[in-house]
């Protein structure tokens, strides 16, 4: 998968937003209220911030919850909503994502989960 860049913050916010149509992608959600892009890999990463594969176009509400969860929820849920392939490449473009992914342990793909399930 080739990562695409752009040059700004106001770029990427648009490019994902673009992408999503607008509208929350957490499964059975279909809200624009308070959405926003959010950075699956932490903004503070400067080599990821403008990387248009390294967004997710969440409602207000949903933004909230995967701000807040711990990491091992965070990186199933993350893997859910963008796919395996996607949070695979970024974790290869980031050597440094990659070291906490493979400290924490987690087992990206589990096709039998969903959003919802990880909360249960």
């Amino acid at each position: 998968m080739e990562l695409q860049f752009v040059s700004t913050d106001g770029k990427w916010s648009r490019a994902v937003k673009t992408k999503y149509g607008g509208m929350c992608v957490w499964p059975g959600c279909c809200s624009s209220f308070k959405a926003g892009a959010h950075h699956v890999v932490s903004r503070g990463n400067e080599d990821l911030r403008k990387c248009i594969e390294n967004g997710v176009y969440l409602c207000g509400r949903h933004h909230r919850m995967v701000e807040r969860m711990e990491e091992n929820k965070y990186l199933k849920v993350m893997a859910i909503l963008i796919g395996d392939a996607r949070l695979k490449a970024l974790i290869d473009y980031n050597s440094s994502f990659l070291a906490k992914i493979n400290k924490s342990s987690v087992t990206i793909s589990n096709k039998s989960s969903t959003a919802d399930d990880i909360f249960n």
